[in-house]
C-alpha cells in the first residue's frame, strides 16, 4: 500500500519522468495489480499503462539511455517493435550509425519493420482481414499508439492467406454454377504474357435477367438518380450483384464443361472472370508453332477467292463481322497484336512498305465504328459488343486530365502499357473486302487468324436471316452438300428458298459450319485447290 501511495503522490506530478512511471507501473503490475487498476489508482489512462508496461521490457541499455534524455519516449515505441532485447539494441546500434545526431524514431520504425507490410497501406490486408491472417500462423508487430489491427505484417503469410480465402470464394462460385476447375491468385488472368500462353478467354456472353431481375435494375436506375452518396453505394452495390448473377445465367453448358472460374483482387476488390480455359502443354507446343511460322502464314499467296461467287453486298458486310470480330479475338491476345503492330510500323520504318500482305491499318482513329455500320449485325453483334465493354473497361481506367500529356502512363506498369497498347492495335485491324470489276479484293486476315488459332465460329454463326437467306438456293443446297448433307440439300432442292434457308441453318448448326470463303486459306486448302505436276 505504501508503494502505492508513493506512486500516487509522484504520478499527479507533472514532471514525473517516464523511466519513473515505467518502473513504478511494472513494480505494480508485479504485485498483481491489473492494467486498469494501476490507471484507476493512478489516474492515468489504461492505454497509457499499457504502454509503459511494454516498453518495460525494453533492453536496460535503452532504458538507461531514456532515462538519461539521450532518446525520448517515440524512440523507445519505435524500439518496442523488435521482440528481443538483442535485436533492440542492434537496431539502435545500426540508426545511430546512419546519422550524425539523434536518429529519428521514423528510421528506427523502418529499420524494425523492413520486409514487412504496414495493415493500413495493404489493400490485401483489408480484404484478407486479421483473423484469416493469424490463422495461417501471421503474427501482427504493432507500436504502442497503434489501433486495433494496425501494426506490420509479414507479406508471405499475408499473400498465403488471401491466396486461400480467394481460392475458397472460387470453389464455391464453381460448385454453385457448375464450372469445371476454379482457381484463386492475386492478380487477374491477363491475355499477354505467361498468361496468354497457360489460358484463353472464352467470349464473354451477354447477360441473361429473369423478369424480376430486369425490373428491379430499372428501378434502381431510378432510385440513383435521387439518392445520396451513401444510398448510392447500397444501390450500386445491388446492381454489381444482379449483373453478376445475369452473366454466371448466360455462360452455356458446354462453356462450364470446358472452363473454370478464377477469383483475384484487382485494387482490393474481388474480382470473378468466367469462361477461363487452360492451355494444355500440347495446346501451347502447337501455338508455339503456329508463331514460327508467322511471317510465313501472314505473307502467304492465296488461291482464286470464293467470294467473287456471292453477291457484293454481303461479302462486304460479312468482311466487316470477320473483322470485328478477330479485333475482339485479338484483345484477348495482346501478344500478338503488339506483335502485329510491331511489324507493321517496322514495314514502314526500314522498308518502302512493300511485302507480305498486312492486316494492320494504324491510324489516329479506329475503325470499329465504320465496321459497325458495315457489319449486318450492328450494334447486336457479339464481337461489336465484346470490344465495346474493353474500351468501356480501359476508359474508365484513364486519370482526369489524361489528354495534357503522357506522364500518368508511366506511373502505370510496364505490363498494363502493354495491354492497352495491344488493345488499340487490335482496333487497328482492318479486313474489309471490296469489289471492283467483279473481282473480289482478297482478304488480309487468313496468315493473322492462322497464328491467332482464330476460330470466327465463337464470334459470328450462319443464320438464315444473317447468311442463307442472303445467298442463292444452289448455293444453300452446295453448303449443305460440302458439309455432308447430301440428303437435306436434295430436301432442299424442293423446297421455297425461305425453308431451305432454314433447313441449312438448323442442320449446319451441329457443324459449327462456317462459309469456306470466311476461314483462313490453309495449306491443306491450297494443295486441293492447285493442280499437282505430277499427276500423271
Amino acid at each position: 500500500m505504501a508503494k502505492a501511495v508513493s506512486l500516487t503522490e509522484n504520478g499527479k506530478r507533472c514532471d514525473m519522468h517516464p523511466v519513473d512511471q515505467i518502473a513504478g507501473f511494472r513494480s505494480l503490475a508485479e504485485d498483481g495489480k491489473s492494467t486498469a487498476q494501476i490507471a484507476d489508482l493512478l489516474g492515468y489512462s489504461t492505454r497509457h499503462v499499457e504502454r509503459c508496461l511494454k516498453l518495460a521490457g525494453l533492453a536496460p541499455s535503452l532504458l538507461c539511455l531514456l532515462s538519461e534524455d539521450q532518446i525520448q519516449l517515440e524512440h523507445c515505441h519505435a524500439l518496442a517493435l523488435a521482440s528481443t532485447h538483442e535485436r533492440q539494441e542492434q537496431v539502435w546500434e545500426t540508426a545511430a550509425s546512419r546519422v550524425s545526431g539523434i536518429p529519428s524514431a521514423q528510421l528506427i520504425r523502418v529499420l524494425v519493420t523492413s520486409g514487412e507490410v504496414k495493415t493500413t497501406d495493404s489493400t490485401l490486408f483489408s480484404f484478407t482481414g486479421l483473423d484469416a491472417y493469424t490463422a495461417e500462423g501471421g503474427e501482427l508487430r504493432s507500436d504502442l499508439f497503434s489501433d486495433v489491427n494496425e501494426g506490420w505484417i509479414d507479406p508471405v503469410t499475408l499473400e498465403r492467406a488471401a491466396l486461400k480465402k480467394l481460392a475458397a470464394a472460387a470453389a464455391e462460385i464453381a460448385e454453385r454454377e457448375g464450372w469445371q476447375w476454379s482457381e484463386g491468385r492475386l492478380s487477374q488472368v491477363r491475355t499477354y504474357g505467361d498468361d496468354a500462353r497457360a489460358y484463353r478467354h472464352y467470349p464473354f456472353p451477354e447477360r441473361v435477367f429473369t423478369v424480376i431481375q430486369t425490373e428491379r435494375l430499372a428501378q434502381l436506375e431510378t432510385q440513383m438518380k435521387t439518392a445520396s452518396d451513401d444510398e448510392r453505394a447500397v444501390l450500386d452495390a445491388e446492381m454489381v450483384a444482379i449483373h453478376d448473377a445475369g452473366e454466371a445465367a448466360a455462360w452455356p453448358e458446354a462453356t462450364r464443361d470446358l472452363c473454370g472460374v478464377v477469383v483475384s483482387l484487382d485494387e482490393g476488390v474481388m474480382t470473378i472472370q468466367r469462361g477461363i480455359a487452360r492451355i494444355s502443354e500440347e495446346e501451347a507446343a502447337a501455338i508455339e508453332a503456329r508463331h514460327a511460322a508467322a511471317v510465313a502464314a501472314v505473307s502467304r499467296k492465296q488461291p482464286t477467292v470464293e467470294a467473287d461467287d456471292f453477291p457484293a453486298t454481303l461479302v462486304s458486310a460479312m468482311s466487316c463481322e470477320r473483322t470485328l470480330a478477330v479485333q475482339a479475338a485479338l484483345c484477348t491476345q495482346t501478344d500478338i497484336s503488339v506483335t502485329l503492330l510491331t511489324w507493321h510500323l517496322a514495314r514502314s520504318v526500314f522498308t518502302s512498305g512493300f511485302g507480305g500482305t498486312d492486316p494492320s491499318c494504324v491510324r489516329l482513329n479506329d475503325s470499329h465504328y465504320a465496321l459497325r455500320a458495315g457489319a449486318l449485325s450492328g450494334e447486336s453483334g457479339k464481337a461489336y459488343r465484346f470490344l465495346m465493354e474493353e474500351k468501356g473497361r480501359w476508359q474508365a481506367r484513364l486519370p482526369e486530365g489524361w489528354k495534357q500529356d503522357m506522364r500518368w502512363l508511366l506511373a502505370w506498369t510496364p505490363e498494363d502499357r502493354a495491354a492497352l497498347l495491344g488493345f488499340m492495335a487490335a482496333l487497328a485491324v482492318d479486313g474489309r473486302q471490296t469489289r471492283e470489276h467483279g473481282h473480289t479484293s482478297r482478304s488480309i486476315l487468313d496468315g493473322l487468324e492462322t497464328v491467332m488459332g482464330f476460330n470466327l465460329y465463337d464470334w459470328w454463326q450462319p443464320t438464315a436471316e444473317n447468311y442463307f437467306s442472303r445467298i442463292g438456293k444452289p448455293q444453300i443446297c452446295e453448303a449443305m452438300r460440302e458439309a455432308g448433307r447430301s440428303g437435306k440439300a436434295r430436301d432442299a432442292e424442293k423446297m421455297k428458298k425461305g425453308d431451305a434457308a432454314a433447313l441449312a441453318a438448323d442442320e449446319l448448326a451441329e457443324l459449327q459450319w462456317l462459309p469456306g470463303w470466311m476461314t483462313p486459306v490453309t495449306e491443306k486448302k491450297e494443295a486441293e485447290q492447285t493442280p499437282g505436276d505430277s499427276a500423271a
